[in-house]
């Protein structure tokens, strides 16, 4: 018996179903079940047509959702999302319903001029749409500070957990206007509004929303951190301060935190130009560096992502497979031929034109002699004249996205 299979965007009267479906797959209703709730209870931007279905015989059984959002490029914020929700039904996996249900949304987003989408996903399913790794993870780590050393009189910097319940108009200016400053100065970040919903912490156990106020009860910063038990620190996904001596006053204060929790080091994810990345390596902090494996970005446009002069040429659009040919042109010219994947990490920041002719290089010395030759990162060396501009106009930079408080659980 077929059975007849729908791919479209849901409706209202979807929702329950939608629920019913993310309950099956993940068992704790406050994980991913808990960041369905928020957002369809919050985000005025949610519509039902951006959260895309997989309908088999009358049942939801795969679904993903779109969060329309800015998203930085290299060339500034453009049109984009946020992924998330992939969920397909343990009785009706290995169907090709969770394909089917990413190209679709990738498809929309196309549609609709957006150009691009970040996510965090499972590294073996996601480049075979074209989908390339490009977030890498920085840790910069440094010691507790002793919690009995006593904090200088003069700075007296003091961390004040903020709750949606307590954050005042005046906070959430000062924490949004922070973010968008500091952390979301990288390609690959998504923008954020001064609301409630979108800094709401959904588990007080396990993270911590801080507001750093100064000697006299000024805003100076915040932070948000994942009191990380198991692993003996605190992790601080983002922050920001108002200045460089409000940026002192926060790392010590985040220190004197960790310590406080009996918890033997603070690590920083933040990005390597950051303030508190900075004055942590100046205090003697360690720093351990991840390549990207599960931070994706799809690419869906490509004209806003790219520098005035240039075009990209692929076989195929969004939800092409990752070995799809792409030429990178400039002035009617391909300056660079090589597979999707690397030249959406080239646009986007994570290798520069040199790292990928060296990739092709290895690649081709590690070829076993008489076997088939490897495919090659670039179809051909740029001219010397190409070369020296790409490396001008794609120079390397590091790819952040940091997901927005409401998005964490455990």
């Amino acid at each position: 018996m077929t059975v007849q299979t729908e791919v479209r965007g849901a409706r209202e009267h979807d929702y329950p179903a939608v629920r019913r479906l993310l309950a099956a797959v993940w068992s704790n209703p406050d994980d991913e079940l808990g960041i369905w709730d928020h957002l369809t209870a919050s985000d005025p931007s949610l519509e039902p047509e951006w959260v895309r279905l997989v309908v088999a015989g009358g049942q939801v059984v795969a679904c993903t959702v779109l969060l329309p959002r800015p998203v930085r490029g290299r060339q500034g914020w453009v049109d984009g999302a946020e992924l998330t929700l992939v969920a397909t039904h343990p009785d009706h996996r290995l169907r090709g319903h969770g394909a089917a249900v990413v190209r679709d949304a990738l498809g929309f987003l196309a549609a609709r001029g957006r150009a691009i989408a970040v996510f965090y996903g499972v590294p073996g399913f996601y480049p075979r749409f074209g989908c390339a790794p490009v977030i890498p993870t920085l840790r910069t780590e440094l010691p507790a500070l002793e919690a009995a050393a006593p904090a200088p009189a003069e700075a007296a910097p003091a961390l004040a957990e903020a709750t949606a319940e307590t954050l005042a108009p005046a906070d959430l200016e000062t924490v949004n206007a922070l973010y968008m400053e500091q952390v979301a100065v990288s390609p690959c970040s998504a923008a954020r509004t001064a609301d409630a919903w979108m800094w709401t912490v959904r588990n007080r156990e396990a993270h911590r929303l801080w507001i750093l106020r100064d000697g006299a009860g000024r805003r100076a910063g915040y932070a948000f951190a994942s009191l990380q038990r198991d692993k003996d620190r605190l992790l601080v996904r983002e922050g920001g301060a108002v200045d460089e001596g409000a940026a002192g006053m926060l790392l010590e204060a985040l220190r004197r935190e960790t310590a406080s929790h009996g918890l033997a080091g603070t690590h920083l994810a933040m990005a390597p130009g950051h303030p508190l990345t900075r004055l942590a390596l100046l205090a003697g902090a360690q720093q351990h560096y991840f390549p990207a494996e599960a931070g994706f970005v799809a690419v869906t446009r490509w004209k806003p992502l790219l520098p005035a002069g240039y075009t990209i040429r692929e076989a195929g659009g969004p939800g092409s497979p990752a070995g799809s040919p792409t030429d990178l042109i400039r002035e009617g010219r391909v300056v660079l031929s090589a597979p999707r994947p690397f030249i959406v990490q080239l646009v986007l920041g994570y290798r520069d034109i040199d790292d990928i002719l060296l990739a092709a290089a290895a690649a081709a010395a590690s070829a076993a002699p008489g076997a088939a030759s490897p495919r090659p990162a670039c179809a051909a060396s740029p001219r010397p004249e190409d070369l020296e501009r790409l490396r001008r106009d794609f120079p390397r930079d590091f790819p952040k996205y940091t997901e927005a408080p409401y998005f964490f659980w455990f």
